[in-house]
């Protein structure tokens, strides 16, 4: 899961793409590697867009999109670049609300590079841990006989 301010001016992201310049993954080699995991391989369909290679000129874009309420964006990678296997992306959007949560895609032309979750905080101290619910509900208590009060 990736963290983002709620804010619209751009934010960096490092990920880790399917496929790197340089190291294209073809379907074979993608058999292979299962075979000498001791796995099964079944259909094509699981490793479909693998064999495409991405370099630091190709176009990128995400795909975001807020859980629960189907509000989505695309946009464009303001920037990119090769941080060993990590390639780091820099990009701006207008739908990021704090506490929310969003999934998101990384697509290298109608290649899906990269998928993960976004948590959108202004909070900076992880050190203290949150919580969601808060003062959702009272705890049960046997002189209550045995009721809850949800607010």
């Amino acid at each position: 899961m990736k963290i983002l301010k709620p804010i619209t001016t751009p934010q960096t992201i490092l990920i880790q793409p399917r496929s790197v310049s340089g190291s294209s993954y073809s379907l074979e080699d993608f058999k292979d590697r299962v075979a000498n995991d001791s796995g099964i391989f079944i259909d094509d369909s699981c490793a479909a867009g693998i064999e495409f290679s991405l370099s630091q000129e190709d176009s990128v874009s995400i795909y975001i999109r807020k859980d629960g309420e189907g509000i989505e964006e695309i946009v464009d990678s303001e920037s990119s670049t090769f941080v060993g296997n990590f390639f780091e992306l820099s990009f701006s959007s207008t739908i990021l609300t704090e506490g929310e949560t969003y999934s998101f895609k990384v697509l290298s032309g109608n290649n899906i590079i990269y998928k993960d979750k976004i948590y959108v905080t202004d909070k900076t101290n992880f050190t203290v841990k949150h919580k969601q619910a808060q003062d959702n509900y009272t705890p049960y208590n046997s002189i209550d006989d045995n009721t809850y009060i949800i607010r």
